[in-house]
């Protein structure tokens, strides 16, 4: 099923000074997009984000796990912290379920390095994110610590998404794989990142490893190329690492890859040495995720009040969990805070036409495998929400959120890309256009995010001219607001460059083939 790799590989990535010089360009604009998000949203708002940060705070100090108090729910442990830590529960309960509430009403966090104890359900989960990320916190107590946790996970995250675009453009990618990463880093990818939580993180991981090991498709038979060797071995750990249920998206990830090579060709890739290698670090790192996870119950989690569950048949039970489907969806596209804040329409219309647009062009141009790795990954999507959820909805209720499925969603437009790449797109301009309408629904997803904690979604609704605000960010905001517009069109320009590099010219050297195992 190989795609032969475009001769001019390398020579594309020359344009812009090399591997390095295209990831550095991507992570420059990443990261100022990123600490924008950082600083536009208050602290606590995110997720479940007091939790997160008293979780790190307590990782960083030895307590990976802490100490379950006796009637107290089963996934809420006891730990010692600094009090600005601790102090963060409860600062966004005023406004947090209520979009028309500014972040004004938020009592101010009064910073302290006083030892005291806090309570986080999130005590079970597994260390290694809130190692990397927590390190401020065991430095300084200051509320600014607190930022720089956001912006620490943040630069991880641009990191290793500017590391996709870079392997896509220096392994001979199409326009329409750029277009199809481009959509992959969604609006609530970017928000999820921006505050301290590891769903964000997951999907950080996840998007470099899907596109490596398409790339590797591309590539076929044959010694590996290092890099993309290095990237699906450093990733995969990364990623299996970061939460209770990342070995079940690892598994997704890998089943599909599966389903998308024939079997001689990645026993092949298997026989290199330096892939033997990092499958045993891999395999390592998931035993180690698997024996945290079933000697600690990480997968034990706060059950929602209100159980629709309780008295419901099989039948019934299944009809509420399908009639949340599109909420799924969206949770992975636009949805911000407690789950009631939405990216404006704009923002899914314009993702989900790009997305039906890619995955229209893959399933007429694909491969049969292309075509069945692209329908298993969105089965897998569609399917394992439904069976999660009904396992123990007796007892934890309606829990699931779009946000969980990031790592497995991002691989969608991904693989769309795959399969829409091995003939020519029908329009050179298709590239282009879905690119255009990805880094739009940015823009308008962050202003939205802006405007609502500023001025509420009921607010001024031109966000490049509000003056004032009754919830003031670190930033003003109409700086924020002009700032991102420019850096989103930055970014924007730079997509398309990468996007042009990428069309295959008459002459060039495979550079790749200079990095073979």
């Amino acid at each position: 099923m190989s795609h032969a790799t475009r001769a001019d590989g390398g020579r594309a990535g020359e344009k812009f000074g090399g591997l390095s010089g295209i990831w550095l360009a991507t992570f420059l604009l990443l990261a100022i997009l990123g600490v924008l998000w950082v600083l536009t949203t208050p602290v606590g708002s995110g997720p479940d984000e007091s939790h997160q940060l008293i979780k790190a705070a307590a990782v960083v100090r030895g307590q990976w796990l802490g100490t379950h108090v006796p009637g107290t729910p089963a996934a809420v442990m006891r730990v010692v912290v600094p009090e600005t830590y601790a102090a963060t529960t409860g600062l966004a309960t005023c406004y947090h379920a209520n979009p028309l509430l500014t972040a004004s009403c938020a009592p101010r966090l009064v910073a302290s390095p006083v030892l005291v104890q806090a309570s986080t359900h999130v005590g079970r989960y597994p260390p290694a994110y809130y190692l990397l990320v927590g390190l401020p916190s065991y430095l300084s107590s200051t509320t600014a610590s607190i930022f720089l946790i956001r912006m620490l996970g943040m630069l991880f995250a641009a990191a290793l998404v500017a590391l996709a675009f870079a392997l896509l453009v220096w392994f001979g990618g199409t326009p329409l794989m750029t277009a199809g990463l481009c959509l992959s880093f969604t609006p609530a990818a970017m928000y999820l990142n921006s505050v301290v939580e590891p769903n964000g993180f997951e999907a950080a991981c996840a998007i470099p490893l899907w596109v490596a090991l398409t790339l590797l498709a591309r590539h076929g038979p044959g010694s590996p190329p290092r890099a993309l060797v290095h990237t699906v071995g450093a990733t995969a750990s990364l990623l299996v690492l970061t939460r209770p249920l990342s070995p079940l998206w690892l598994a997704c990830i890998a089943s599909v890859t599966i389903v998308l090579v024939p079997r001689r060709t990645w026993q092949g890739w298997l026989r290199a040495p330096l892939a033997r290698r990092w499958t045993g670090v891999v395999v390592v790192s998931l035993a180690a995720q698997v024996i945290w996870v079933a000697t600690t119950s990480a997968l034990d989690v706060m059950a929602n009040a209100g159980n629709p569950f309780l008295h419901a048949s099989l039948w019934s039970s299944l009809g509420i969990i399908l009639g949340r489907t599109a909420g799924f969806l969206n949770g992975m596209v636009g949805v911000f805070g407690l789950y009631v804040t939405h990216a404006p329409t704009a923002t899914y219309a314009l993702i989900y036409a790009a997305l039906g647009v890619l995955a229209a062009i893959g399933l007429r141009n694909g491969s049969t495998r292309e075509r069945l790795a692209l329908a298993t990954t969105a089965v897998e999507m569609l399917v394992l929400p439904v069976i999660l959820t009904l396992a123990n909805a007796q007892r934890d209720g309606l829990i699931w959120q779009g946000r969980y499925m990031l790592p497995l969603g991002v691989g969608l437009p991904i693989m769309a890309s795959l399969a829409a790449s091995r003939r020519t797109e029908p329009h050179p301009a298709v590239p282009s256009l879905i690119i255009i309408a990805a880094v739009l629904a940015e823009i308008i997803a962050y202003w939205a995010i802006l405007r609502r904690y500023t001025v509420t979604v009921d607010g001024p609704i031109n966000p490049l001219f509000t003056w004032h605000t009754a919830w003031s960010p670190p930033l003003p905001s109409l700086v924020l607001a002009w700032a991102y517009l420019v850096g989103g069109l930055a970014l924007g320009y730079w997509y398309l460059r990468l996007a042009d590099a990428s069309r295959p010219h008459a002459d060039g050297t495979d550079r790749s083939r200079l990095l073979i195992v």
